[in-house]
Order: C-alpha cells, then structure tokens, then sequence
C-alpha cells in the first residue's frame, strides 16, 4: 500500500530540492572569460624554445660544459620539483659548478654612495675579480649577443623562477674593469666601453619578457649610467646625451602576459585544496571568471602606459584624473 507524503514532508523535500539545485547553480554559474583575457592568455607561447633562456639557465655551469644542454636539465629538474610543490632556494640554477662572485665590491643592486665609494677605492678588488671569474664575465658577455629571449615555464604560482644573479654580478665586474682603466688614464677606453654596455644592456632590456628581467636590465642600466656620470664629473667632460628608452624597451606586451598568466594560474586554482563540501560553498560566493575578467583591463591599461613618452604619460595620468568621479 502506497504511502501518501504529508504536506510537511513535501514541502521538505522541496525545500531540499530547491536548495541544492541553488547551491548547485551557484557553485558552477560563472561567466565566461572575456575575449581581452583570453588574448592575454594566449599571448605566451607555452611550447617555444630559446637558447637564450637555456643559456642563462645553465650559465653557472662547470668550465668546459655545453651550457645550453646544462640549462635544459636544470629547468626539467626544476619544473619537476614545481609540479610536485617542492621547489625552493636550494633548487635556483645558480648551484651549479662556478662559484658565484662574492664580496663587499656587490654592494647593494643599486650604488649608493659608500658603495660607490667603495668600488673607486684603492680597496676594492678589481682586477682579482675579474681573473677569478673570467668564465662567468665570458659567458655574460656571450648572453649578451642572443638576439632573442623567451621565458619557457608556463606562467603560475609554482613556476620555477630563474636566477639573474649571476648577470648581475657579472656586470659588476665588468663595472670595476671600466674603473681601472679609467684609472690607468684611459678615459676615452673606458667611457667608450661602458656606452657600448649601455646599448648593449638596452638590447637585453628589450627582449626580457618578465618582472623580474625587466628589473634586472634597467637595474643595470642604471649602475652603467651611474659609474659613467661618475667619470665624466670627475674630469668635467661633456658627453653626448644617452637617448630615452624607445618604445619596445619601455613595452611590457610580453611582461603584461606572463603577469595576467600567473595571476590567473592563482585565481583559477583558489580552494583546490578544500573539500569538496568546503570547495561549492567558496565557490557559491567566489567566480573565478568573473574576478579575473574584472582585473583584465588593468594589465591593458599598464601596458598603455609603459609604452608612452614621459610627456604622454604624465598627459594620460592627467586625463585619467580629470575623469574620475
């Protein structure tokens, strides 16, 4: 005999129904990424190659190594330890067999005046640095001539980052080489080699695709027009004016990518570790989609703005607000 449900029981069950069917909806209604954020996302080419970004990668490699060959076990080894959320400092590309340049002539990224002090000072060990790692400054000087640069890892939360350190400190050495021959009264040789560092490093800052690239190239830049500036005081002599950052120097195309890729890898994967009970009801409040279609036009706007003249770019800040409510 078929038992009659009471009007309690059913409006239960219809309760029930309507609540998971609510909470079901919410948890999987999201929009659809919008056309800018895809094309953002697309922007980075996730199955390229580029000797350049091995060499760098494997730069710290013994004497005598294939330094390409070397950068492609680092980054598989690397990007093994990322997928399984164990990549740490211990792991950075710069453990390799060369010994990393050391010493109070590394004085800080950028050069204030007791470090600048410092490097003109009879204390400093130029001419020793630069025997002791003649390899690394050779082999900073041959990354200098690629003439592309793409950075391979897909870009996310756990992706392995590698080191520029090793760039960095080269260049430092290349820095304290130009101030001994100074030294020695070659002021034509030494100016003539750091302006000819200078396009070089430009060129460099040019092709990095990262944060971190970007900040390392005009980092050095900077130190290069530094040290310059320095000389030509000392002697009061004029110099020709250095010509502003063109606009593919200034772009973040790339840059802007690899940042949007990386905030979307961490957006996209919030609460992945939650249960599944835990998981729908975050997302009943969280829209993945929607959170990163609201950030999108940011990425285009700095983009914008990277790319303009100072002029513009002060004019486009004083549009901007003008506009503002």
């Amino acid at each position: 005999m078929n038992k009659t449900l009471s009007l309690s029981e059913k409006v239960g069950i219809f309760v029930f129904i309507s609540t998971f069917s609510f909470v079901w909806f919410s948890a999987f209604n999201d929009e659809d990424l919008s056309d800018e954020a895809v094309s953002l996302l697309n922007r980075v080419d996730t199955n390229g190659e580029s000797d350049a970004y091995f060499y760098l990668a494997g730069i710290m490699a013994e004497e005598g190594a294939d330094i390409i060959n070397a950068g492609k076990i680092n980054l598989d080894r690397d990007q093994t330890d990322a997928d399984h959320a164990s990549y740490g400092e211990k792991n950075r590309h710069n453990n390799g067999k060369l010994e990393m340049p050391r010493g109070k002539e590394f004085c800080g990224l950028t050069l204030e005046r007791d470090c600048l002090g410092y490097i003109f000072s009879d204390k400093a060990k130029r001419s020793q640095l630069l025997e002791e790692h003649r390899i690394l400054v050779s082999r900073f000087e041959e990354f200098l001539t690629f003439d592309e640069f793409m950075t391979l890892p897909k870009p996310a939360v756990q992706e392995p980052m590698i080191s520029y350190a090793p760039l960095f400190r080269a260049l430092r050495i290349k820095v304290l080489e130009s101030i001994s021959i100074y030294q020695e009264g070659k002021l034509k040789q030494s100016t003539e080699m750091l302006t000819t560092m200078i396009s070089r490093l430009r060129k460099g800052l040019r092709l990095q695709d990262d944060l971190l690239g970007k900040y390392i190239f005009i980092l050095g830049v900077s130190e290069v027009i530094d040290i310059l500036s320095v000389i030509l005081s000392i002697e009061n002599t004029p110099h020709e004016m250095i010509p502003m950052l063109s606009k593919s120097e200034r772009s973040i195309y790339m840059l802007a990518a690899r940042e949007f890729g990386w905030k979307y890898d961490s957006l996209a994967n919030i609460g992945t570790e939650l249960n599944i009970v835990n998981r729908l009801l975050l997302r009943i409040v969280y829209k993945p989609n929607m959170s990163i279609n609201a950030i999108t036009p940011v990425y285009y706007r700095l983009e914008r703005l990277a790319e303009l003249s100072p002029s513009e770019f002060a004019k486009s800040l004083l549009v901007e607000s003008n506009q503002s409510p």
